[in-house]
């Protein structure tokens, strides 16, 4: 058994060496036959026999990299270098288009310049006359203030929580504030003293023009007062009489009607605002003191203490149409809201129909008034009307239900 294993291994080492050599006959082929030699084989055979050869190539490969990497290097140092170069062209360039563009608009306002020379000596030549008329214009522009100042719009309602009127042969302004339990005053500045027997008109929510009617303490004096402001402007004084009660406002113009009736005192006026003067118009009917207007259009409803109707007025025409059936000898009220017309009188409150000036509906049949004249104009706040009567009460009416109810006494308190 021991001698089969050793022939084994003997067999075993013969063919290692019979594989040896064909490995070795098949590179001696390679070798010989250079088509099938490899990169490195070639490589080796070639410097095998002279290994001077191979270093001096290595050599020379080495300065061929060398030299490539440091043109690399310049190329990359040139470009930077244009590269900077032509930013530097570019924004000298670009300063120089500019430097043209100065120039050349100094070419251009030079040219303008000398093109309007004869233009401007006439302008300064115009500017000469203009200072010698400077008087005249100035003297213009201040009428055309005082005329834009002295210009108001009608107001269909005004609503403001405020009645004004003056404590009688004073120039105390009362103001009676309807959202409110303290009323208020203010000493004017005036050169008069004003009556509350003569008459009032809101003419804005700010404005109201007051005058003093014709009595032993007050002659006929006239102011505008500016409550927003606290101005009182005097006006051109006039010569109806007193108890005139409530105006009306209409274009630029107030027109009151009447006044005491003891010495049967029918004449009416109309007050201009924009040229501050009194003009005649139709006296009323009767005479009557007291009395009350209303504006609805080119029209003024008038009613007063003694008449027992009312009066239609036409602006336009100038004459009245009579109208109505009312409580004689006995106070009134006249106002409007809501483009309604509203009389009290006594117990009963009359609004006027839907489009008609003319005709009349009982409201409210038992108001239970007093007997007690208006002390200034009405005033329309949120949903009621409010005013003031000579006992110094505070009324209302509510505009929905047309319920009529004292608010309270008058409690003039603080000077403002």
């Amino acid at each position: 058994m021991s001698i089969a294993v050793e022939d084994l291994e003997f067999i075993r080492k013969k063919e290692n060496i019979i594989y040896g050599a064909i490995e070795l006959l098949n590179k001696f082929d390679r070798i010989t036959n250079k088509s099938q030699q490899t990169e490195g084989e070639i490589f080796i055979l070639k410097y095998l026999n002279n290994t001077d050869k191979l270093i001096k190539d290595l050599q020379e490969k080495h300065i061929e990299i060398i030299d490539d990497l440091d043109i690399t290097k310049k190329n990359q140092e040139l470009y930077d270098k244009i590269q900077k170069l032509q930013a530097i062209i570019d924004e000298k360039t670009q300063e120089l288009k500019e430097r043209l563009d100065q120039i050349e608009d100094k070419q251009k306002e030079f040219s303008l310049k000398s093109e309007n020379l004869e233009i401007l000596e006439n302008i300064e030549k115009i500017e000469e006359a203009f200072k010698e008329s400077s008087e005249v214009v100035s003297s213009y522009k201040e009428r055309v203030k005082n005329i834009e100042k002295e210009f108001y719009v009608n107001e269909e309602d005004i609503e403001s929580p405020y009645i004004h009127f003056f404590e009688n042969n004073t120039k105390k302004l009362n103001t009676v504030n309807v959202a409110s339990d303290r009323d208020q005053y203010r000493l004017y500045d005036m050169q008069d003293n004003m009556s509350y027997n003569g008459a009032f008109c809101q003419i804005t929510k700010t404005i109201t023009l007051f005058y003093g009617g014709i009595t032993s303490s007050t002659i006929g004096h006239t102011y505008i007062i500016d409550t927003e402001n606290q101005i009182a402007t005097k006006q051109l004084s006039g010569k109806l009489g007193y108890c005139i009660g409530q105006g009306s406002f209409y274009k630029n113009a107030v027109y009151f009607f009447s006044g005491c009736c003891n010495q049967n005192y029918r004449d009416s006026a109309m007050f201009n605002l924009r040229t501050n003067t009194w003009h005649s118009i139709e006296p009323l009917p009767a005479a009557a003191h007291c009395n009350l207007s209303v504006p609805i259009g080119n029209k003024i409803v008038v009613t007063g203490y003694h008449f027992g109707c009312a009066y239609i007025y036409s602006i336009k025409n100038n004459y009245y149409k009579q109208f109505g059936s009312f409580q004689v000898n006995f106070s009134k009220i006249l106002c409007k809201a809501n483009k309604k017309i509203y009389l009290f009188e006594g117990s009963r409150v009359h609004e006027s129909r839907e489009g008609s000036i003319g005709q009349y509906d009982i409201v409210n049949p038992s108001a239970g008034l007093p007997n007690s004249w208006l002390l200034s104009f009405p005033t329309k706040y949120k949903d009621n009307i409010y005013f003031v009567l000579d006992n110094r009460s505070l009324y209302k009416m509510d505009l929905t239900t047309k319920a009529v109810v004292l608010i309270r006494v008058l409690n003039i308190v603080d000077n403002i």
